[in-house]
């Protein structure tokens, strides 16, 4: 768009000037019929000479009305070009708002609404991003699926107020362990899970781990009794990349290794098979 609009503003001024180029070489014209007319002393040129016939007089208003008229049709083409540029301005201005209104709606479609991290269709979408550049990695690359210890019986304990401010403050745990290309998503209900680029499968699990031990030291209150509602606690499934992996198999590992996470006693960390 900002070419183009450099060249319609050569455009303009290059319009211009040949507008005035033209508007220059009808003054000079008139200045000549003006001249012709004093040397012949009004006999031919010089319309309201009373010498002059009216066929006379016909030619030289005829010729005086062409050359109003062009110099009319070459200001209106000036003024068309100005026009032209400023509703260009207007319309980039327009394009500008529709972008920024686009950028505004994308965000919040990737966005979980209750916590404010990425949602399952930004994971999956970030997810299929590494697999793509999975060469310029070196081939690391994990992913953590993390499920909130009896959230449940949070929730019918304490209500649905409480419960969203648990999944809320596991958000911010999250977001408080990872790095700049990390990606933590809410995957749904009090499921989380995280993209780990460029990261071999010893330092996911120092990364889970840290996750774990954060939010298991962190006392929920009530905000408005101050009372301790007790601790939080998070079982994690890893899988690291596998040369026969897809998006799918390996989400799908580490979601495995989450549910015997699980089984095994919860609040721990299990590597996938």
């Amino acid at each position: 768009m900002s070419q183009m609009r450099e060249k319609l503003q050569k455009s303009v001024v290059s319009l211009d000037d040949a507008a005035g180029r033209i508007r220059s070489g009808l003054g000079t014209l008139m200045q000549l019929v003006e001249e012709i007319e004093t040397e012949n002393k009004g006999v031919f040129f010089r319309a309201e000479s009373p010498d002059a016939t009216q066929e006379e007089k016909a030619a030289i208003s005829a010729l005086r009305q062409l050359v109003a008229q062009i110099g009319s049709e070459v200001d209106g083409f000036a003024s068309l070009g100005h026009q032209f540029e400023e509703r260009l301005d207007k319309s980039t201005e327009e394009i500008k708002q529709l972008s920024d209104q686009l950028e505004v709606v994308s965000l919040e479609a990737s966005l979980d609404p209750l916590t404010g991290i990425a949602n399952r269709r930004q994971f999956e979408r970030a997810l299929q991003g590494c697999f793509d550049s999975i060469e310029d990695q070196d081939g690391r690359l994990s992913v953590l699926m993390g499920d909130v210890d009896r959230f449940k019986t949070i929730n019918d304990t304490y209500g649905h107020r409480i419960g969203d401010h648990v999944l809320r403050l596991v958000a911010q745990v999250h977001k408080g362990k990872l790095r700049g290309n990390d990606l933590v998503s809410r995957w749904g209900g009090d499921e989380f899970a995280v993209i780990l680029p460029e990261t071999e499968l010893a330092n996911a699990m120092k990364v889970a781990e840290n996750i774990r031990t954060a939010l298991s030291s962190r006392v929920v209150r009530n905000k408005e009794t101050n009372e301790a509602l007790g601790k939080i606690t998070m079982s994690i499934g890893v899988a690291s990349y596998g040369p026969s992996d897809t998006p799918e198999t390996l989400t799908h590992r580490a979601d495995e290794a989450l549910l015997r996470a699980k089984n095994d006693g919860r609040d721990r960390v299990v590597v996938a098979e």
